[in-house]
């Protein structure tokens, strides 16, 4: 069956499963409607069975055709990374770098990218801020910035040090509602959290622990919360390493610190510019910890 394959049409199969549309995927592959059906339709002839179920609202993947997009998916991340793995010619750093981190770590991401970029321009990196976790094990990604350890036998686990969470507010804010002293009069404070798809975040579980379950505003992005506490609109948890001009609420309330790791496939680390880059995405992060770093050993915080 492997023979009569059309393999040029598995990435036509990838786009429209991730688009839902034949007119969707033919946009994004510069092809007609009735030409991605057609190729889609010739593919399906060829293994003997349905792949993708037509509907006045969409397309639809049978059971057949989610098994091929899974290993086609598969099978596109770890050609991706044999291209970016190639060797460069030269003395010079040159390849290409898939990099994928929360969007809490962009602007650390963003700085050792800065400094990377100048002193190794031949390397490009691609960044994405996302809260799911990557297939690094299939090489989705290169690199990566967790808070989590999975154990995973073909990743190794850089440890760069302690994310430290706080509650945070703007000077504005507590100009108008006043700054709480005990956590008991949080319930009268307008509170930011995540939305409740994202209730299992280290903070969020934090705050649930300590009474704290009610919002005045749920957000989805860290990005999101954290503008909205420098807007004024409530308090929120946030990491020391991005509250620069946030005024700290009741210092002593301190969770468990998170881990943070560097993550990466054992087979990216030994490509020189993903090595590279990953020891200056390193260097970067473990400062910005450090120097956010809480000062411990204070008196709990009264209730």
């Amino acid at each position: 069956m492997s023979e009569n394959l059309p393999w040029a049409d598995l990435p036509l199969l990838l786009a429209v499963a991730r688009s839902g549309s034949f007119l969707a995927a033919g946009r994004a592959a510069g092809l007609s409607t009735s030409t991605v059906s057609r190729r889609i339709t010739q593919m399906e002839r060829a293994l003997g069975t349905v792949l993708v179920e037509r509907g006045a609202e969409g397309t639809r993947l049978t059971e057949a055709g989610a098994r091929l997009v899974e290993a086609a998916g598969k099978l596109e991340h770890q050609l991706g990374a044999a291209l970016r793995d190639l060797p460069s010619q030269g003395a010079s750093l040159s390849g290409k770098i898939r990099l994928t981190l929360g969007d809490g770590f962009v602007a650390a991401g963003a700085t050792a990218l800065a400094e990377f970029s100048a002193a190794h321009p031949g390397v490009t990196v691609e960044m994405h801020a996302e809260n799911r976790l990557g297939d690094l094990a299939h090489r989705e990604y290169d690199l990566a910035i967790r808070t989590v350890h999975g154990g995973e036998a073909p990743l190794v686990y850089r440890k760069l040090g302690n994310f430290d969470f706080g509650l945070y507010a703007a000077p504005s804010y507590l100009k108008r509602h006043g700054t709480p002293t005990q956590i008991g009069e949080l319930a009268g404070h307008r509170m930011i959290g995540f939305s409740p798809a994202m209730s299992g975040a280290d903070q969020m579980l934090w705050l649930a622990q300590a009474g704290i379950t009610r919002f005045a505003l749920s957000v989805n992005t860290f990005t999101a919360m954290l503008e909205s506490v420098r807007a004024g609109l409530g308090i929120a948890p946030l990491p020391g390493m991005a509250a620069a001009g946030l005024s700290r609420i009741l210092p002593n309330f301190q969770p468990k610190p998170v881990s943070v790791y560097l993550t990466a496939h054992i087979d990216a680390l030994k490509q020189p510019h993903i090595r590279a880059f990953a020891d200056a995405l390193t260097a970067i992060i473990k400062d910005e910890l450090r120097k956010a770093a809480p000062q411990r050993g204070a008196k709990p915080a009264r209730r």
